[in-house]
């Protein structure tokens, strides 16, 4: 991994590393619990950095932005750029279905590595591994509440074909259905990503894309 962090208490990271199917049959601890509190970490940092850069957003504005930045797909993204996937310790079945590469389990595990960290070493050092990684979705916090009408403003501007979103898919029950999506756009694609709906979806899509296409501000 390359998380730049050295913990004092390598058991913590090889518990964030274990995901449920490893332990499934002996019931030895899994990373379930870092995962609960990784998550609460997450969204205080990234809550903290939201407010302390956007002094005049009001409440519901930040929110947005928050729900729009820390997204699965993205902290998906993030768990591959700290190389934690390949890290995961997973039982046979697992590691023969795919488990590995699924969005939900890989942003499970970073969660689960910021539980880690946080307990090892405190607030501090999370922050400094997280939020330079996380940054170019923080400096896009703006244009992440409405990145479709962003994404769409982008290709405008260079005289591009219209982003082109299409359905890749949909898993669950009828009543509580995921959605996946991806755009096509500047000759990329980017996704699938997923939502509660396909317009949620779409944005998911497109958060994914402006966060590689748009310039990144100093």
């Amino acid at each position: 991994m390359t998380l730049g962090y050295r913990f004092t208490d390598e058991a913590l990271l090889t518990l964030a590393l274990t995901h449920p199917s490893a332990v499934a049959e002996s019931g030895a601890a899994n990373n379930q619990r870092l995962e609960f509190l990784g998550d609460a970490v997450l969204q205080l940092l990234v809550t903290d950095w939201l407010v302390a850069t956007h002094p005049s957003w009001p409440e519901g504005r930040l929110s947005k932005a928050r729900a729009a930045v820390v997204r699965k797909e993205t902290l998906a993204a993030l768990a591959d750029h700290f190389e934690i996937p390949a890290a995961l310790l997973l039982g046979v079945g697992a590691q023969r279905d795919g488990t590995r590469q699924s969005v939900n389990v890989r942003s499970d595990a970073l969660e689960a590595v910021l539980g880690a960290v946080y307990l090892d070493g405190g607030l501090g050092p999370v922050r400094a591994l997280l939020i330079p990684a996380l940054m170019p979705w923080l400096q896009l916090a703006d244009e992440a509440v409405n990145p479709r009408s962003t994404l769409q403003e982008w290709a405008a501007a260079r005289s591009l074909l219209p982003p082109e979103y299409r359905d890749v898919g949909a898993t669950g029950p009828a009543h509580a259905q995921r959605f996946d999506c991806e755009v096509h756009v500047a000759g990329q694609v980017f996704g699938p990503a997923s939502g509660a709906s396909r317009r949620a979806a779409m944005a998911a899509a497109a958060t994914l894309a402006v966060a590689v296409l748009l310039p990144r501000r100093p």
